[in-house]
């Protein structure tokens, strides 16, 4: 996300994250027998998953990377999947630096 400029493309890289989470799900579940109506990821679940993705990458500026999308989205774009993922980003952040660092281990 360093290497994107403008806030709007940087959202999208966050839409891509998202929609790669997902499909990795969806390939996860492929050639089980499980009714795939009944599989649904939730808010919480994706939530957790922002988490984990999150930690794992190691990213230094990512809390100044939402930051800039938000500062400089507009309201509408807010309210779009643009705005949900990078919301959704920004919650997990907030929750990882509320962990301690025994929550980590």
């Amino acid at each position: 996300m360093k290497n994107i400029n403008p806030p709007l493309d940087k959202a999208r890289c966050l839409v891509d994250m998202s929609s790669s989470i997902v499909h990795a799900i969806n390939v996860f579940w492929e050639g089980l027998d499980i009714n795939k109506e009944k599989l649904t990821i939730d808010g919480d679940s994706l939530l957790m998953i922002y988490i984990y993705v999150t930690v794992k990458s190691k990213f230094q500026d990512i809390f100044a990377q939402i930051k800039f999308i938000n500062e400089f989205s507009t309201p509408f774009v807010r309210t779009t999947k643009l705005g949900y993922c990078a919301t959704t980003l920004e919650i997990a952040i907030n929750h990882i630096l509320m962990l301690n660092k025994e929550d980590l281990f």
